[in-house]
């Protein structure tokens, strides 16, 4: 349904969107239009901003929080995972996504049928109810 969605409102359609810690789709699986891709900068710069970003974020303003620990790479979106935060890289996204659930782990430890995707915009998972709970009570 990503490759042919039954309307044309999103520019960006995954398997699961996440909106937190920043906007990414886990795995790095999605369709795009080019038009917004062609709005991002280059993968290869996009990961050594992120990682300036984080440097900069944490050292000089020493910046901590229950949401940033110890500069996880996955949660800023560095590293290997820049390639899965990349997607989410411009204030022109608007996404959708195939997953029934906002658990991420859920696709790595089950069989999936059919009827576990469904196509719909994104965010569309309660974070309250989605592992979410207290992360956004800062």
């Amino acid at each position: 349904q990503c490759l042919n969605p039954p309307n044309d409102t999103c520019n960006v359609c995954g398997l699961q969107f996440q909106p937190i810690w920043t906007q990414f789709m886990p795995g790095n699986m999605f369709t795009a239009h080019c038009d917004y891709i062609n709005k991002l900068i280059p993968p290869a710069q996009y990961q050594e901003r992120m990682t300036e970003l984080a440097q900069v974020a944490q050292n000089k303003y020493n910046f901590t929080s229950s949401m940033y620990p110890n500069r996880l790479d996955d949660f800023w979106g560095i590293g290997r995972f820049s390639s899965e935060h990349w997607i989410g890289g411009h204030p022109d996204l608007i996404p959708c996504d195939m997953s029934t659930t906002g658990r991420f782990e859920y696709w790595i430890h089950h069989t999936h049928l059919e009827s576990n995707f469904s196509w719909a915009m994104a965010p569309r998972h309660a974070l309250e109810r989605e592992g979410w709970a207290g992360v956004l009570d800062l």
